[in-house]
């Protein structure tokens, strides 16, 4: 079974995206996490990358992160 992840990033001052009091001090700190969260932590095997002619800016990434 084929599991999918998407992500869309919301526009500046969007409602539905209230305003984080820490933000500030959530991105001072970030260069000390980003080796251990998020994607850079994650284990995967690259599947299938291509880059399409339709949204040329873009490439679509399969992975597996199950079995690695």
């Amino acid at each position: 079974m084929i599991e999918l992840g998407r992500y869309t990033m919301l526009k500046v001052g969007h409602k539905s995206a209230p305003k984080d009091p820490k933000r500030h001090k959530k991105l001072r700190s970030s260069a000390k996490r980003m080796t251990t969260d998020g994607l850079n932590s994650l284990r995967y095997d690259v599947i299938k990358s291509v880059k399409t002619a339709e949204y040329q800016l873009y490439t679509n990434i399969t992975v597996n992160i199950g079995a690695v």
